[in-house]
């Protein structure tokens, strides 16, 4: 393992990192921002393994980010989780047929479910797509299933509870 210290590139000011740090208002990237202040502020900067302490995290995290930092500047410290290089699985168009058919009663009468959506866009995609994947594409267009809870087999019918409300003190 080496000894040698992590060199941080001056893409920024320690007070432009600061301030971009107290300004950000995403979780993810704030937290970058953070451990780059940490460790390029002026008054008693950290090294990466005390910055993992502070931030909870692994010091190869903090060194990971810190080289891609370097590397990128500061598009590194953006939250790249979103664009993981795969593309949608269904364009806007269908996504757009994909909500008008929500709005309407599935085929067989039920609910909406993720397996329905899913048979529903192996069809329009002509390849099989994950329940999964329907349940995602269900959520993402605002729907989720709509159920009452069950009630008990041996609850009081809705003639015994007016009863009771009308003899309770």
């Amino acid at each position: 393992m080496s000894n040698t210290t992590l060199q941080i590139k001056n893409h920024l000011t320690p007070d432009e990192i600061g301030k971009r740090y107290r300004s950000c208002g995403e979780a993810v990237e704030r937290a970058h921002w953070h451990a780059l202040w940490l460790m390029t502020r002026n008054r008693n900067p950290l090294k990466a393994s005390q910055t993992a302490d502070v931030l909870g995290v692994t010091p190869d995290w903090i060194r990971k980010l810190i080289r891609r930092f370097n590397k990128e500047g500061i598009k590194g410290l953006e939250d790249k989780r979103q664009y993981n290089g795969n593309d949608p699985v269904l364009s806007d168009t269908l996504k757009k047929k994909l909500k008008s058919l929500l709005m309407k009663r599935p085929p067989d009468g039920g609910l909406w479910t993720g397996p329905k959506v899913a048979r529903w866009m192996s069809e329009k995609l002509k390849r099989k797509v994950s329940s999964v994947t329907g349940w995602h594409y269900l959520c993402g267009a605002g729907f989720a299933p709509q159920v009452p809870r069950p009630s008990h087999a041996d609850s009081a019918t809705p003639l015994e509870k007016l009863e009771f409300k009308k003899n309770s003190g």
